[in-house]
């Protein structure tokens, strides 16, 4: 995106010169479209939303469907929904941080185009390795942090990071909401699985367009050599955490094979950890990280996946249960999807005003202020009938609580970031997200399948009830982190290592 329009890259309350010539080919070519660049952005946001993060949300309400259509055993439909995630946890930090170093526009388009080839990949798939492997490529992007730093350092003032954190939260919502709809209107009009996967694959090509035309560069490059020793480390402690977590419950929560795991995880994680603080140019800086302005973000916002993703999909499987059961409400995908369009929407249009409200009361207020309606939500909900009304009350309730918890949270990072470290903080706030909302998946599914209905092969009504105290304990816990969070400042100075590309200093700018 161009740059031409914004005010100066500086510390709040001072001018400065733009922080890119006006005159290259993507400003030219954003003048020649007449597009606002606020609009634009916002566009290409809602794109990388649904292309690059919430397009697994596509695919789960459809699980039954895949394994029908590719004859998959239960394992093999894990493994579907499970490879993502796992490439996503030995990719993120790598990419993220290659994005200070190489630039964020050039990982920008290569991270997009290799969404493009595993969603070629998973169109065209004649069986479950083909499939899981285009599953597996998709997986390897950092998209989502990528641009999240782009946002970053096209920002002048922490006003304006404000801004682009609730823009982006406001683009997160639209694209929840469209992800599970997709996948069912999909399907309701005569299309099938890979007609699911061929709207994925346009959508990724557009993207790819759009980052391509209108992305602009940001004007710093980081001078340090990558740090392999952390990338590998890091890379094989999450993918191996990931990995062992998500397959708890088929091998039992105190089997040997997993308690191996997660053990090897920790030491690896542990081993990376005092390498990165012994090195002199660590993958991500944990002196950084540990500040109160980062670390209780990064807990934030990844508590938050937990609530978000794991209550949402708790919802549709809720109402999409046959009322034989004693409970649910015979939903098809469909209107499953409609009943969490009060939280997409809440998201989104509640992303848009939370900028404001932070301006007003501070990250620390706002953070509070969403764990305690989502407390108040699912202590709530776990008393209920579940009647169609009270689910789309709740419903609501989870997009309010998500959309404060989450804009605060990534508001208070984006401004911790200097630059020639947006992609090191935005890529370690995604890793702890992967990291900590893999906690969620197996343990909802454990309370899931604790006890099934008489006769059927459903949960038990009060398994839900359980999911849902679970979750009201995950949002109690935000809560509390909420109360740590320092406010975090806006800062210009570029870290050590780091230069402007137009040959300025920092006592220039």
């Amino acid at each position: 995106m161009t740059t031409g329009e914004l005010p100066g890259s500086v510390p709040e309350g001072k001018t400065n010169s733009p922080v890119a010539a006006p005159n290259t080919a993507v400003a030219r070519r954003i003048q020649a479209v007449r597009i606002p660049e606020r609009a634009l952005a916002l566009v290409i946001g809602l794109l990388v939303v649904l292309c690059l993060d919430t397009e697994q949300l596509t695919v789960i309400p459809l699980l039954n469907t895949i394994t029908t259509a590719f004859s998959l055993t239960p394992v093999q439909s894990a493994w579907v929904l499970s490879a993502t995630g796992i490439a996503a946890a030995a990719s993120v930090p790598v990419l993220s941080r290659l994005a200070d170093l190489a630039g964020m526009r050039r990982m920008m388009i290569l991270t997009t185009l290799v969404v493009v080839v595993g969603n070629v990949v998973c169109v065209f798939a004649p069986n479950f390795a083909a499939l899981l492997v285009g599953r597996v490529i998709v997986g390897f992007n950092a998209g989502l942090p990528i641009y999240y730093a782009i946002l970053r350092g096209r920002s002048r003032t922490g006003e304006e990071s404000d801004r682009y954190s609730g823009a982006m939260t406001f683009a997160i919502g639209l694209a929840i909401s469209g992800s599970y709809l997709l996948g069912g209107a999909v399907i309701s009009l005569g299309g099938n699985v890979r007609t699911v996967f061929l709207v994925l694959l346009s959508l990724s090509v557009l993207l790819f367009a759009m980052v391509w035309l209108f992305v602009e560069d940001i004007p710093t490059r980081t001078r340090v050599p990558l740090d392999y020793v952390g990338a590998l480390l890091l890379g094989a402690g999450l993918t191996l955490l990931v990995y062992s977590i998500g397959n708890a419950n088929t091998w039992g929560w105190g089997s040997g094979k997993l308690l191996s795991l997660v053990t090897v995880s920790v030491l690896l994680l542990v081993v990376w950890a005092v390498w990165e603080l012994r090195y002199s140019h660590p993958l991500f800086d944990l002196r950084v990280i540990k500040r109160r302005d980062v670390w209780p973000a990064f807990t934030i916002a990844g508590i938050v996946a937990i609530l978000g993703i794991n209550g949402a999909l708790a919802i549709s499987n809720y109402v999409q249960t046959p009322s034989a059961a004693g409970y649910g409400l015979d939903a098809t995908v469909l209107k499953a999807g409609i009943y969490l369009l009060p939280c997409g929407l809440t998201i989104a249009f509640g992303g848009s005003l939370v900028g404001l409200v932070i301006g007003r009361f501070g990250q620390r207020a706002t953070s509070i202020a969403g764990g305690a309606v989502a407390v108040i939500a699912f202590l709530w909900f776990s008393q209920t009938s579940g009647t169609s009304y009270e689910f789309l009350i709740f419903s609501f309730m989870i997009g309010a609580a998500y959309s404060l918890s989450y804009t605060a949270s990534t508001a208070a990072y984006l401004r911790a970031a200097r630059p020639g470290e947006q992609g090191m903080l935005t890529g370690a706030a995604r890793a702890a997200s992967v990291a900590i909302g893999a906690l969620g998946p197996p343990i909802i599914t454990s309370l899931l399948t604790a006890s099934h209905a008489p006769g059927l092969p459903v949960p038990a009504r009060e398994n839900y009830s359980h999911v849902w105290l679970f979750l009201a304990g995950a949002a109690l816990v935000m809560l509390v982190v909420g109360l740590l969070v320092r406010e975090a400042r806006f800062d210009q100075r570029a870290v050590t290592g780091t230069e402007w590309l137009d040959g300025s200093t920092n006592s220039q700018r």
